[in-house]
């Protein structure tokens, strides 16, 4: 009797990633599941040098600004006083300064960071969290965060697949303008937005994977990988979720990066980072003994599978 329905792990026959190439995860926290994995298989990664962005107008805005070195957008400044902080509203809560000029460094700082992982990227992956987003009534525009401002301040819409549609458009231009060679990879985050309502978010992710869908059809370079459908359809179980009932749990994240291992990575690429995680976790171990000798022991082999490690793939091990 067969009681789960099972998405079987295939691989892509249009797109391959090798140690080598760089990739940056853009797009809500889900990026960070996977491109956390990347990071700590010592592939070449950036993971939203501007911060997480769940809306994909306030994401492809982000991107086409960021490599058209667009101004950043002064009316959207904001200043907390009781947090003594400044924070911006195209940006999400993570990039904060400590007054309006400080913040600003940060994020000129960090657009050239962003501009330049982009110009270099093998492969850009975008996960793309809502179709639920916020319009500031002062100036007309979608925003990535409220940074919990009055909501009489914000207006609460919710996006058209030909809004969507329309940004990535002009993203598209601007990326393809400054890499030609770029793959994007679309993937709909499995994180549930419960506080739209259960129906509102099952409308925002199929308005999204319709998108996606639709952008796989007009080109060659442009690819879907389905976590959400991994995480809905096959695992199916609330045991896979945390405790919050939302975000997935670390056995389905790893489930559904085994998935993107198969999909996009050869066989010597799964081995290169097969050994590399093992390499992570065993440098995240401490070692309880107060013996000296086994302590110095214990740190020597650690530099020791690290220097066989960049020894074998000519490489240099970097830290998290």
């Amino acid at each position: 009797m067969k009681l789960r329905t099972s998405i079987k792990a295939y691989k892509s026959k249009k797109l391959e990633i090798q140690p080598s190439d760089p990739l940056i995860f853009l797009g809500s926290c889900f990026a960070e599941n996977i491109g956390n994995r990347c990071l700590s298989s010592q592939l070449k990664t950036f993971i939203n040098p501007l911060g997480i962005s769940y809306n994909p107008i306030s994401l492809f805005s982000c991107i086409t600004n960021t490599l058209n070195n667009t101004n950043i957008n002064s009316l959207h400044f904001v200043t907390q006083e009781t947090a003594h902080a400044a924070f911006h509203y195209d940006y999400h809560s993570t990039l904060k300064g400590n007054s309006k000029e400080d913040l600003e460094k940060r994020i000129t700082s960090s657009q050239k960071i962003m501009q330049n992982a982009l110009r270099k990227a093998r492969v850009l992956f975008i996960s793309l969290g809502s179709c639920f987003a916020y319009r500031y009534k002062k100036t007309g525009q979608i925003i990535a965060n409220c940074h919990k401002q009055p909501s009489d301040v914000f207006e609460k819409h919710g996006l058209s697949i030909h809004e969507i549609s329309e940004a990535f458009e002009c993203c598209k231009k601007v990326l393809t303008a400054h890499n030609p060679e770029l793959d994007i990879v679309f993937t709909v985050s499995p994180v549930r937005h419960t506080k739209e309502g259960i129906v509102q978010n099952t409308l925002s992710k199929a308005r999204l994977i319709e998108f996606a869908h639709a952008q796989t059809q007009k080109e060659s370079n442009i690819h879907y990988f389905e976590s959400y459908e991994l995480m809905i359809d096959d695992l199916r179980d609330y045991r896979f979720y945390k405790d919050d009932l939302i975000h997935p749990s670390a056995m389905a994240i790893d489930y559904i990066w085994s998935h993107f291992m198969t999909r996009y990575f050869d066989k010597s690429t799964q081995e290169y980072v097969n050994e590399a995680e093992k390499i992570s976790t065993f440098l995240t171990h401490k070692i309880l003994s107060q013996n000296q000798k086994e302590i110095e022991a214990f740190e020597q082999k650690k530099k020791q599978l690290i220097s066989d490690f960049e020894k074998k793939h000519k490489i240099t091990w970097r830290l998290q």
